[in-house]
């Protein structure tokens, strides 16, 4: 039942939040409160209480994190646009750079939430950290997106469960994940 009230609050702020300058902040928030589940020694927590402050705590924050993840975003699939109307070794060169940075910038979406919430960073860090920390454990950044394509093959089968898990859940996996991934930082 957590997943679901989590999954409402993230969709209630995205949208308080304009949709564009909400879902970062609703997505730091949502793992934050995702992270409480397992790290909070105080008893039961107010899940709305916890959102709230956390979105608001973090929202410009994560709002500059939006503008860099669409920048490289951006970089790749201008790239990509171009590499259509170039030809020979620049072509090649064009894709091959805007494949790369796409895959980047994926998996490094995938990851800097659960490292911002997680790990007590500067923003440069935590973005320097989401960009190499996948590939020290190519195996939990394999599982990833084993995890995510899983989740959307059985979300595009059930489109029902979208409205009550669509992006809980799979927040949950990713944190879970990402805590593989934290294991081979020293404390």
């Amino acid at each position: 039942m957590r997943f679901v009230y989590i999954n409402f609050l993230w969709a209630f702020f995205t949208l308080c939040g304009g949709i564009i300058f909400g879902a970062f902040p609703a997505t730091m928030a949502m793992f934050t409160v995702i992270r409480s589940f397992h790290h909070t020694n105080d008893g039961p927590i107010s899940i709305f209480n916890l959102f709230f402050k956390s979105f608001r705590s973090a929202f410009f924050k994560s709002n500059l994190l939006n503008l860099i993840f669409m920048g490289m975003i951006s970089v790749g699939v201008i790239n990509l646009l171009l590499s259509s109307h170039l030809s020979g070794a620049l072509k090649m060169v064009s894709f091959t750079g805007g494949i790369l940075s796409l895959t980047l910038s994926i998996i490094a979406l995938i990851v800097i939430f659960p490292i911002y919430v997680t790990l007590d960073l500067t923003l440069k860090q935590s973005l320097t950290m989401a960009i190499f920390l996948p590939f020290t454990r190519l195996t939990v950044t394999f599982l990833f997106f084993v995890t995510i394509i899983g989740l959307g093959t059985f979300f595009y089968l059930m489109p029902a469960f979208i409205f009550f898990f669509g992006i809980s859940v799979p927040a949950y996996c990713i944190h879970l994940l990402s805590n593989q991934l934290f294991k081979i930082l020293p404390t």
